[in-house]
């Protein structure tokens, strides 16, 4: 269990590496306790699984949190501004941002979800850019 306790600005971060990935995907419970990670930038060219959370699992729960100013930029599968790829539960969360890709399944929370995902209570404003 991991509770955000403050607001984050991610803007003085060099090279963010996704919590999860395909291989040992987040299965756990984030709770953003109401709080918002600002400018958050991915550069994902040529990587698959690409957001905050990379891959969360059939158990992990991401809630309450916000992500405003995001940024992805990408060439492969599955970007998303919360989670490239979801079997998990997005609840009360909201993205604003840019997500820039050439690849497939990219999105403003996730950027794919399966059957096995919820996503609840959630909102993005986003502008997807197709290079």
């Amino acid at each position: 269990y991991f509770k955000l306790m403050n607001d984050l600005d991610m803007s003085s971060v060099g090279t963010f590496l996704p919590i999860g990935s395909k291989k040992a995907a987040f299965n756990g419970v984030f709770d953003g306790n109401g709080h918002t990670i600002a400018n958050l930038k991915v550069n994902a060219l040529g990587y698959h699984f690409q957001g905050l959370f990379g891959a969360i699992y059939t158990n992990a729960r991401i809630s309450n949190l916000t992500v405003t100013n995001g940024s992805i930029t990408g060439s492969g599968y599955y970007l998303g501004l919360i989670a490239g790829y979801s079997m998990g539960v997005i609840d009360n969360c909201h993205a604003t941002g840019t997500v820039t890709s050439t690849g497939l399944c990219a999105g403003g929370i996730t950027g794919r979800t399966t059957a096995l995902s919820t996503t609840a209570h959630s909102a993005v404003a986003l502008r997807r850019q197709a290079t």
